[in-house]
């Protein structure tokens, strides 16, 4: 079966298309129907009732209609009463409630369409329950194609698979070469199909099911050699890989990257899988892995890779006359991953015959950002996990630690001719440190007091604060996605504005809360405007800090003001990246205030 949802306002017109006589006929409903009326006089008496329980309830739901479209395979025929049953049970599953009586009962209607030759019916419900509960149909698509599936099996109807959730598309440069190909008259796949196909093969026994040994085998005669990514004693896959060659090159795939239906959890689904059994088949996989290097490379290759491209680095810094700041304290961030690797491996040919190119000094800068970020995130998710009092006592050693960190750099920049600003006051408070980041900010400000500058304090506060920027990106992305899925509120049309809001407000924590408010709002059943409700929250907040501490204390340091630190500026144009003199200037800065218009990121 294949289910397609949309949702709506007018109940309506939907109603008058589901109940077109030429169509097919009204088959069920939980509501009063006046069996005499067909058509459209039918459809007018619904729309009414579904209108008059949401004026009853105040509903203010922009999206109150839900339409659901339930096809049959060619193959299958059903009567009405099992067809009915079915689309009865795709509405529970989904959440709606519509037994008759039933507390928070939503209205609904389904009719059966034969006009074509798929059998199909169509069913519309009110999203809004009779004690104003709403149904959140939050990824509907995921939802419907498993119900799908659970309910073929239940009634024995053909299981149809849906190509856009089994298998992903491949990527425009591999269509674009089959194009190419194809336009010069050869016979081309592209590896990704080829992988799919011998996979398919794999898989399919008649009869039965594949054992894990089967299928690992099967591939391997097909010329696909598999990887398991395994938990550390190699006891539980968690992940499964596949490696295809074409001439000297080796082409390599994660299972969920071709598609849902190739990761692991549904492989084991679709095989005669059993851990305890299977475990010396796991064991001889990764052995051989190991023996053929198509996924790991030696220590020793590593090693070399890794020596090759900092060789080009130093070279390429020596050439052009820059220098990277804090190598080492960022090389500790940076753990390449084999596949990071083998790209760096070619990477490092194509370097060492082009010094003027720029992307070596790119690809390391990009490296540090993701590693860096990618740290930042697990350290943060434990520091979430550590219990409230050391949570607490956290923040408080990380405000003794930033405040280290402003004496630091304000020393630093008055030694290297840079003015420091209230503004680097207020960017260093909205910073966020974990316990780890404490212990390590701690050892840079005692060697900062000894003279020990090393690890630059600017280049530290600027990667820290670019950092800062991204992970506020990011949360502030999750935010509006949840008021739109959850909620229904079209936030990302005013998400320019809510950026600027987080620039004036220096990426602080104010707008998170503010947004975490006005949610609160939804909940209780009130409907304000986003942008009204979140510039006068964070204004009442400011207003507060201001009547509470005075104008000058340090809470002050989260009100709104513009950027005005040639710092930002100097870091903005990569003076202390590209300049070569490690962002020391012999000249003072221009006094003037530089208003910026967008945030301070490389």
């Amino acid at each position: 079966m294949i289910g397609k949802i949309s949702k709506g306002s007018d109940f309506g017109g939907i109603l008058r298309y589901i109940l077109q006589i030429e169509k097919g006929y009204f088959m069920n409903s939980n509501m009063l129907v006046d069996t005499t009326k067909a058509g459209n006089n039918l459809a007018k008496d619904l729309a009414q009732q579904f209108r008059e329980n949401l004026q009853d309830l105040k509903s203010k739901a922009k999206s109150p209609v839900f339409h659901l479209a339930v096809s049959l395979p060619k193959e299958n025929k059903l009567d009405d009463y099992t067809f009915s049953k079915i689309g009865e049970e795709y509405l529970g599953k989904l959440g709606f409630k519509i037994n008759v009586n039933a507390e928070g009962q939503n209205q609904f209607v389904m009719a059966r369409h034969n006009d074509t030759e798929h059998e199909h019916i169509h069913i519309v419900a009110s999203r809004v329950g009779s004690d104003g509960s709403y149904v959140d149909l939050h990824k509907d698509f995921k939802k419907i194609n498993e119900i799908s599936r659970e309910l073929e099996i239940k009634y024995g109807l053909k299981v149809v698979t849906n190509r856009k959730l089994d298998i992903i598309k491949p990527s425009l440069k591999e269509i674009k070469m089959e194009e190419r190909k194809h336009q010069k008259g050869e016979k081309y796949i592209t590896p990704r199909k080829e992988l799919i196909k011998k996979i398919d093969n794999s898989l399919m026994l008649g009869g039965g099911k594949r054992t894990l040994q089967g299928m690992v085998f099967s591939l391997k005669k097909q010329g696909v050699n598999v990887r398991f990514n395994t938990s550390k004693d190699q006891s539980k896959i968690k992940g499964i890989s596949f490696s295809i060659k074409r001439g000297e090159e080796n082409f390599i795939f994660k299972g969920s990257s071709l598609g849902k239906k190739y990761s692991w959890n549904n492989i084991k689904k679709a095989i005669d899988y059993n851990e305890k059994r299977d475990a010396k088949v796991v064991q001889f996989v990764i052995d051989e892995s190991e023996k053929t290097n198509t996924f790991n490379l030696p220590d020793k290759e590593k090693s070399k890779i890794k020596e090759d491209f900092e060789t080009i680095l130093n070279d390429f810094s020596t050439k052009n006359f820059i220098k990277i700041e804090n190598k080492n304290y960022r090389d500790k961030y940076i753990s390449f991953t084999n596949s990071e690797l083998n790209s760096l491996k070619k990477m490092n040919e194509e370097w060492k015959n082009n010094t003027k190119d720029l992307s070596p000094i790119k690809h390391y800068e990009k490296a540090f950002r993701q590693h860096y970020f990618k740290s930042y995130i697990r350290d943060l998710n434990e520091f979430y996990k550590r219990p409230i009092e050391y949570r607490k006592k956290d923040i408080e050693e990380s405000n003794l630690q930033k405040q280290g960190l402003k004496n630091n750099l304000k020393q630093y920049m008055d030694k290297s001719g840079f003015s420091y600003s209230d503004q680097l006051d207020k960017s260093i408070d909205a910073l966020r440190f974990t316990n780890k980041d404490n212990v390590e900010l701690k050892d840079l400000n005692n060697e900062w007091k000894k003279g020990n500058h090393s690890t630059n304090p600017m280049e530290y506060f600027k990667d820290r604060y670019i950092l800062h920027v991204d992970y506020y990106y990011q949360e502030l992305k999750k935010s509006l996605d949840r008021l739109d899925n959850k909620h229904h509120i079209n936030s990302k049309s005013e998400y320019d504005k809510l950026l600027k809001i987080c620039e004036d407000s220096n990426f602080d924590n104010k707008l998170p809360n503010a947004l975490k408010a006005f949610e609160r709002e939804l909940e209780k059943g009130n409907n304000p405007d986003l942008l009204k409700y979140v510039s006068e929250r964070i204004e009442d907040n400011n207003n507060q800090i201001r009547n509470v501490y005075g104008e000058k204390n340090q809470f002050e340091s989260q009100t709104t003001d513009t950027i005005n630190s040639p710092l930002f500026d100097n870091i903005a144009k990569g003076v202390s990246l590209s300049s070569g003199s490690g962002g020391q200037y012999q000249e003072e800065p221009p006094k003037r205030k530089i208003r910026r218009k967008n945030n301070p990121r490389l």
